[in-house]
């Protein structure tokens, strides 16, 4: 078991991932088009941190995608910074997996690999929960 506590912002996002797969969407980060929206975990994510800063999400207004707005963009319009409030380690999610045993070690080296791959919104939380200091980096 881990000695690695998970905080009150990922705890959220953790309890959001397993209650919403309906919104779970691959390959981009997320939008919204009237009543229709889907997210990656990743998207899903930056709406946890915003709802935590009571701040609104911003979408493109051409795509309807996804968007934060701050300089020095990295992944799909978000910055590194963003993701940094929830305690991840990099803008995609990177899992560190030297503390992961062999047959729990996921496919793919990122929770957007992940997303993407096929694992649910529910399997994701589910190894975050049991391997949290595989992606985070401290507890928020």
């Amino acid at each position: 078991m881990s000695k690695f506590e998970i905080g009150p912002l990922q705890y959220a996002w953790l309890t959001e991932l397993r209650a919403h797969p309906e919104l779970q969407t691959p390959h981009v980060l997320g939008f919204k088009r009237g009543e229709e929206e889907g997210y990656c975990c990743l998207g899903l994510a930056l709406i946890c941190i915003h709802k935590n800063e009571g701040t609104e999400p911003v979408y493109c207004s051409v795509t309807n995608s996804l968007l934060d707005p701050e300089p020095n963009r990295e992944y799909n319009g978000t910055t590194l910074l963003q993701f940094e409030k929830i305690g991840l380690r990099t803008s995609m999610g990177s899992i560190n997996k030297s503390a992961i045993p062999f047959e729990d070690k996921p496919s793919d080296d990122s929770l957007a690999g992940l997303n993407d791959g096929g694992w649910s919104w529910p399997q994701i939380a589910d190894f975050i929960e049991k391997y949290p200091e595989s992606v985070f980096t401290k507890s928020v």
